[in-house]
């Protein structure tokens, strides 16, 4: 038997190897950790959650709402049959159950066409979606104080690789555990509370404490890029176990020193030969 690293009961979930009481601890002490530290808001705060009906925004509703939050779920309908009505259908019936309030808007409300009709003539869809996804998402969290997502730490690995691959330096400089350089009049604050757990994690979570999410993958996604350098990070994470932990912490490393770069550019791109220089000066070898 596999034992807790903590208390010597059995384990229910491993890295980090805990039972189930100490796990859910770890994970709702790293969320609670990761919004103290990184002052993503505050108790006073009023909290749109980004919400799917998928495990990562289910978990962070709920270890939100357990922490004493004041939150409220935002949902975007792209308009996928088959997949989205049926994990919105869900999301409806959690927040029917905990007495969470539920705003929200679909890509055919405001476009007039769904995901899946676009899609049917332009491929690969993903782009668009995402676009269109937080403009969305922005417009539901007018009124509040910010929106947190449910990024975790492999989608922000990802995502830091993504950016780096495409040497779009702008782009990752505003990327972390709040979105964006500098605020910007009519966009509401944006966080990752989820930021420093990893895929695995929230998924185990929402086994153990039985969240009824859906576990699928959007349709679409096999065609996306991102879906290539997920692969890709989890190739190399079989083999160098933590890699995706240690792309997030170089990038927080240097992100300070990107972002101060970034504002005396007045958010021009910046060449390579900058960016070496700042990662330099940052102590950090590129």
């Amino acid at each position: 038997m596999v034992r807790c690293n903590k208390c010597r009961e059995e384990a229910a979930a491993d890295a980090p190897q805990l039972c189930r009481k100490h796990f859910m601890d770890y994970v709702e002490d790293t969320i609670h950790n990761t919004i103290a530290s990184r002052c993503l808001f505050s108790r006073d705060d009023r909290i749109g959650v980004g919400c799917s009906g998928g495990k990562d925004s289910t978990v962070l509703l709920s270890v939100l709402m357990k922490l004493g939050y004041n939150v409220t779920a935002l949902a975007v309908d792209e308009g996928i049959a088959g997949y989205r009505d049926a994990s919105l259908a869900s999301l409806k019936e959690y927040c029917a159950s905990n007495r969470l309030p539920l705003k929200t808007l679909s890509f055919a409300e405001v476009s007039g066409i769904t995901l899946d009709a676009h899609a049917a003539v332009k491929k690969p869809a993903c782009t668009g979606c995402g676009k269109m996804r937080r403009h969305l998402l922005n417009r539901l969290g007018h009124g509040f104080d910010a929106v947190a997502v449910g990024h975790n730490l492999d989608d922000e690995a990802q995502g830091i690789l993504m950016n780096l691959l495409r040497n779009q330096i702008a782009k990752l400089s505003a990327t972390g555990p709040v979105a964006g350089i500098t605020e910007v009049a009519g966009f509401v604050r944006r966080v990752k509370p989820l930021y420093f757990v990893t895929e695995k994690q929230v998924m185990a979570y929402a086994v153990l404490i039985g969240l009824p999410v859906s576990f699928d993958e959007c349709p679409y996604a096999r065609y996306s890029y991102r879906a290539q350098v997920r692969d890709a990070l989890n190739d190399l994470e079989a083999v160098q176990a933590g890699a995706k932990r240690r792309i997030v912490e170089w990038f927080m490393r240097v992100k300070p020193k990107l972002m101060e770069a970034m504002k005396k550019e007045a958010g021009a791109p910046i060449s390579a030969d900058q960016v070496s220089e700042f990662l330099r000066a940052s102590g950090v070898n590129a």
